[in-house]
């Protein structure tokens, strides 16, 4: 196995049958990493900071860069991501009305999200082809529990 990449099985000897573990670490990337879900804390999060009156909310980019990049996040969260779109949007509104100042760290998690949601199906692609099966799809033995005497 690769050492170093989140992307492969593990580089040590598990105590566990391997597909075990694979299936567990797919199932919380899956679950974690979940569009819905993702955004949902991305937003919750937002909402549950106390704005510090001393300090102002810091992001620059430069013109042309910034207004691409939210020219990018709209149109793949807003209008491409049809299991997203209307929470993007209702979650974005929220933020301008309720806590404005926060505009830009919603959405740089948001953006970061395309990320992560790119990530876990290259880890789900990877680690079945290291498996020769999907650990999400197929059902794993039922191992018989260890007796302790």
């Amino acid at each position: 196995t690769e050492v170093g990449d989140q992307n492969s099985l593990m580089n040590f000897v598990p105590t566990r049958p391997i597909a075990e573990v694979a299936k567990e670490y797919l199932e919380a990337i899956w679950t974690m990493y979940e569009p819905k879900n993702y955004l949902r804390r991305c937003f919750e999060q937002c909402l549950k900071i106390t704005p510090n009156p001393q300090l102002q909310q810091t992001m620059y980019f430069p013109p042309g860069k910034g207004l691409r990049l939210l020219a990018n996040l709209l149109w793949r969260q807003g209008w491409q991501r049809q299991e997203i779109r209307g929470q993007f949007w209702q979650q974005l509104w929220a933020i301008l009305r309720t806590k404005p100042q926060f505009v830009n760290m919603y959405l740089g998690l948001c953006a970061a999200g395309e990320h992560f949601w790119e990530y876990r199906l290259l880890a789900r692609e990877r680690i079945t082809e290291q498996l020769g099966f999907d650990p999400l799809t197929t059902p794993t033995a039922v191992e018989k529990p260890l007796v302790t005497i």
